[in-house]
């Protein structure tokens, strides 16, 4: 029986013996802690990314829509000066863009495509289109109304920044 207390003994001192266990413990514990840090730095750099393209995204935006609103404003200037006197002139040259080539608005390819579209002239890496779209069918339910109500279609663009946006608004007058 003292031979087997013995080995007993022998065999569980070196269980019980915890010396180096302190490294091993503590290297897990490194790379644990060393695998959240490189987490956290991919994740801040996806972050990163991600607030870049939202902010080229609002600029594009915003040059999109100057651009969109320089349309309505040369819209608006042509309907001004010239429509109540000829509007024969001003359905060609809606018919047309605005810096004079003809585009045909029902072609997917001159509508959609913005290297046909006028370039502008006051915001930079923009395009610009303003089409008449016809009269609006609910207006003629004014019978006070002297005058027709038109729908425009008015779109702006801008590619800067390895960006690119596409709007469209409607724009609406009557005469």
């Amino acid at each position: 029986m003292k031979m087997s207390i013995l080995i007993y003994n022998n065999i569980f001192s070196r269980f019980n013996n915890q010396k180096g266990s302190t490294i091993v413990i503590s290297l897990m514990i490194l790379v644990v802690l060393t695998l959240i840090g490189i987490s956290a730095t991919n994740t801040s750099v996806i972050e990163l990314k991600i607030a870049g393209n939202e902010k080229v995204y609002r600029q594009n935006f915003n040059l999109a829509e100057a651009a969109a609103m320089e349309a309505v404003q040369k819209l608006q200037e042509a309907i001004e000066a010239d429509l109540d006197n000829k509007p024969a002139a001003v359905k060609e040259w809606l018919k047309q863009s605005l810096d004079g080539n003809y585009r045909d608005d029902t072609n997917p390819a001159d509508q959609d495509n913005p290297a046909t579209w006028d370039t502008s002239d006051n915001v930079p890496n923009t395009r610009l289109s303003a089409v008449e779209k016809g009269i609006d069918p609910k207006s003629s339910h004014d019978m006070t109304a002297t005058s027709n109500m038109y729908d425009y279609a008015v779109r702006g663009y801008s590619n800067s920044n390895s960006g690119e946006v596409h709007i469209e608004i409607g724009y609406r007058r009557r005469h």
